[in-house]
């Protein structure tokens, strides 16, 4: 039995895609059952506690059932079952270390199953909320920057951990959703480093604009903020009085298509 959830991004939702609740096929019977109950129940049973906490949104109940039955019973396919479900728990508690943790404990400890994917996934995921959470809340006013992140880093480690999943399982379920993610990854982080250009532009810092707009050049192709560092960089050559480096900066403008001034 598989659960979905759609994912939500700042209010907009990827649609067709989601997270998975991975379940065992071992019937769906719920049981209530109190903690001391809990203490003494067997592996099925706690599975299907957490389980039905899962369903009905209880994410701390599920946790403590979770928890319980890894540690009662740590082999076994139970024990890997839980730790999956404690991965999407605590992402959906908000304990964004704890699910972390989950999924590379997952990672390490079962390399081979076919479950592994979807570690890999959540991973990406829960740096995803990270970066998407900072970009969209914070401002660095000091630089001036508009709708990025003053620290990538979440962006950076969101986006390898997409990457190593494709590269790793380049066709799962999770692909088309990991693709999109990665772009809107990759369209940040480029944005990201635009506006840094931009602000040492400003300040007449225009060594510093070149070599940050060839690092966008060289790492986001294919994002609207290529084509503006090459607009940036061409600029800031003819600042420098670089007239060689600002014809050949401008010819590759116009050969993608750019008409600005």
């Amino acid at each position: 039995m598989i659960h979905r959830h759609s994912i939500g991004t700042g209010g907009a939702r990827w649609r067709g895609l989601g997270l998975v609740a991975l379940v065992l096929l071992a019937g769906c019977a719920s049981h209530r059952g109190n903690k001391d109950a809990a203490v003494q129940a067997g592996p099925e049973t706690l599975y299907q506690q957490a389980m039905a906490a899962l369903r009905s949104y209880d994410y701390n109940r599920a946790v403590e059932h979770l928890n319980a039955l890894e540690a009662r019973f740590p082999f076994g396919l139970h024990a890997q079952f839980a730790q999956l479900n404690l991965i999407y728990a605590n992402y959906r508690l908000g304990e964004r270390e704890a699910a972390l943790a989950a999924a590379e404990r997952f990672i390490k400890e079962h390399p081979r199953s076919p479950y592994l994917p979807y570690a890999y996934y959540m991973k990406g995921v829960v740096r995803f909320d990270d970066a998407v959470g900072y970009m969209e809340r914070n401002t660095p006013r000091y630089l001036g920057l508009g709708g990025t992140a003053r620290d990538p880093t979440p962006a950076q480690e969101s986006f390898a951990s997409f990457q190593e999943l494709l590269q790793r399982f380049p066709s799962t379920e999770y692909t088309d959703d990991t693709l999109l993610r990665m772009q809107f990854l990759k369209n940040r982080l480029a944005e990201h480093d635009l506006n840094i250009a931009q602000y040492y532009f400003k300040r007449g810092a225009y060594v510093a604009v070149a070599r940050r707009a060839a690092e966008i050049v060289r790492l986001y192709q294919g994002t609207p903020s290529c084509i503006q560092a090459l607009a940036l960089m061409a600029e800031a050559y003819r600042k420098m009085g670089m007239t060689k480096a600002e014809r050949e900066a401008r010819a590759i403008l116009m050969a993608s298509g750019y008409r600005g001034s």
